[in-house]
């Protein structure tokens, strides 16, 4: 099956080559049919403009490593000082082996065997198996990670204290009832037009509007990520909603 195909595996099969080149055959036409029926519809400006949003707003930026985010793992909160060391050393290890022979993580050591190795203290090739070592991983660098385990004998440090973000004043009770009033209309809306929620705002974008309670449309041009046109086509309803509940 192609779906369980390595595609790290060089040079690719022409069997696998056309299946990959036809993922992509079709989508010149199936974009020239699409953007056609799209510019005689009434939201070819919208579409643009959420377009550009989202490669503004979407752009990936790697974050550097931090050596704290073991304490992530699913079941690490659970691991006494011995076992929290051992999760922590081989956390740095991995990431360091990942990096220098630019393979993924889950390729190498996987989060869960990752911590039942921190749970068991594994001494043998074999128990390293029996923590869902991948195979590989046990022939090429099961003695490396053994050693890591006897050697592990202090606790991870603690992590800095970090400052938490201002996600912005918690809503009071008539702004908790004006967001729910307009989650109902977004609702009315997006069945109305058959479009996703969130293309109508976001919950965010709602608890703006509300925190903000704009008087005039062009109030609304002060709430982030609310888009020119959102704000033209739904705009005056949001203030209907909010008057509605100002009476």
């Amino acid at each position: 099956m192609l779906n369980c195909f390595n595609w790290r595996k060089r040079p690719l099969p022409a069997k696998v080559q056309r299946y990959a080149a036809a993922d992509v055959e079709f989508l010149d036409r199936l974009y020239q049919a699409m953007q056609a029926r799209l510019d005689q519809s009434e939201w070819a400006e919208p579409h643009a403009e959420q377009c550009a949003w989202l490669l503004q707003t979407t752009r990936h930026t790697p974050t550097p490593f931090d050596e704290h985010d073991w304490r992530k793992l699913k079941g690490a909160d659970r691991l006494d000082p011995e076992q929290a060391a051992v999760v922590h050393a081989l956390f740095v290890w991995r990431h360091q082996l990942c990096t220098h022979i630019n393979r993924a993580a889950f390729f190498i050591l996987p989060d869960k065997a990752l911590v039942a190795i921190g749970k068991t203290a594994p001494r043998t090739p074999e128990d390293l198996s029996q923590c869902g070592v991948p195979a590989s991983t046990v022939a090429r660098r099961g003695h490396e990670i053994l050693a890591l385990v006897d050697g592990a004998a202090t606790a991870p440090p603690k992590p800095p204290r970090r400052h938490r973000g201002n996600p912005g004043r918690r809503l009071d009770k008539d702004q908790v009832a004006a967001f729910n009033a307009l989650r109902e209309w977004r609702s009315d809306v997006a069945a109305y037009y058959t479009l996703p929620s969130d293309l109508i705002a976001s919950n965010s974008v709602l608890k703006d509007v509300v925190r903000l309670w704009p008087e005039r449309v062009t109030d609304l041009t002060e709430v982030p990520d609310l888009l020119d046109w959102q704000i033209e086509r739904f705009g005056g309803a949001m203030l209907d909603v909010l008057a509605l509940l100002s009476q």
